[in-house]
C-alpha cells in the first residue's frame, strides 16, 4: 500500500493547492469588485477598505463584519456626502450594496469557483460548510471544501479497492489545474 499512500498524499496536496488557489482567486475578485464599488460611491480610502474586505474573505463571518464596520466608518467620515444624500442614507446605501455583494460572493461565486477547482458540486460545498460549522465551528467552515474533496477521494479509493478495481483508473498523474471560468 506504500505506492497507494504516496499517490493519495499527492492527490490530497493537489486538493489543498487547488483550495488555496481558489481562495486567492475569490479574494482578488472581491478586492476588484469592492474597489470599483467603493470608488464609484466616493468613499475615502476606498482601496484600503477594499483590501481589508477582500482579505476578510479568508475568515467567514468575522471577516465580513470587519469589512462592513470599515465601510460604515468610511461612509461616516465622508463630508459632504455624494449624490446629495444625508449621512445616514449614504451609510445605508454603502452598507446595503456591500451586503448584496457579499451575498453574491458567498452564495454564488465562492461555491462555483471552489466546486470547479476541487471538482466537487457547489451544493456539496455549501452543505459541507454547514455541517463543518456545526461540528467544528469556524475552522470547520473554513476547511469544509478541501475536507469534503479529500473525503470524496478517500471514499472513492476505498470502494474501488474493496471491489478489486484500480483506484486510480481515469486519473492522470498530473492534471493541469483548471482555469476558473470567470477569468477566461
Amino acid at each position: 500500500f506504500e505506492k497507494d499512500f504516496r499517490r493519495i498524499s499527492l492527490e490530497v496536496s493537489k486538493i489543498f493547492n487547488a483550495f488555496i488557489r481558489g481562495e486567492f482567486t475569490v479574494v482578488s475578485i472581491a478586492i476588484i469588485i469592492y474597489t470599483a464599488f467603493l470608488g464609484i460611491l466616493g468613499l475615502p480610502y476606498f482601496f484600503v477598505l477594499a483590501i481589508i474586505a477582500g482579505f476578510g474573505r479568508f475568515v467567514p463571518y468575522l471577516g465580513a463584519w470587519i469589512g462592513w464596520i470599515g465601510f460604515i466608518v468610511g461612509a461616516a467620515m465622508q463630508d459632504p456626502t455624494p449624490f446629495g444624500l444625508t449621512k445616514l442614507m449614504y451609510i445605508a446605501l454603502v452598507l446595503g450594496i456591500a451586503l448584496v455583494i457579499d451575498m453574491l460572493l458567498d452564495h454564488v461565486l465562492t461555491p462555483k469557483l471552489m466546486g470547479e477547482s476541487l471538482e466537487v458540486h457547489p451544493a456539496a460545498i455549501m452543505i459541507s460548510a454547514l455541517v463543518g460549522g456545526q461540528i467544528f465551528g469556524l475552522l470547520g467552515i473554513m476547511l469544509a471544501a478541501p475536507a469534503f474533496a479529500t473525503l470524496k477521494l478517500v471514499w472513492g479509493y476505498a470502494t474501488k479497492k474493496i471491489f478489486d478495481q484500480d483506484p486510480w483508473e481515469g486519473m492522470a498523474y498530473y492534471r493541469k489545474p483548471k482555469e476558473p471560468a470567470l477569468l477566461t
